[in-house]
């Protein structure tokens, strides 16, 4: 439709590889959820800390969550975007 192609290009480079975006996502999450940080008295992890700063102050907490899940995104987008550009293809 008249060449309105600009708006799939994520998709490609997701799905051109879509086994190490998923693999590199779950992995970062894990280790995000097992690393500790100290948030005053408290130790919390890496995950919750970047929610609770970043986040939650801008925001209620549906939109601070939806936000927080937008921007995870956005970053294995662009490191799937990293790869599409150097032709990098990791297949199985």
């Amino acid at each position: 439709m008249r060449d309105w192609r600009g708006w799939a290009k994520p998709f490609l480079w997701l799905g051109s590889n879509a086994i190490v975006a998923y693999a590199l996502s779950t992995f970062a999450s894990k280790l995000g959820s097992i690393i500790k940080v100290s948030s005053g008295a408290q130790s919390v992890n890496v995950q919750n800390w970047i929610y609770f700063h970043w986040f939650d102050p801008f925001a209620n907490e549906q939109n601070a969550s939806l936000a927080f899940a937008i921007s995870y995104l956005a970053v294995w987008t662009f490191v799937a975007w990293a790869m599409y550009r150097k032709k990098i293809f990791i297949k199985v």
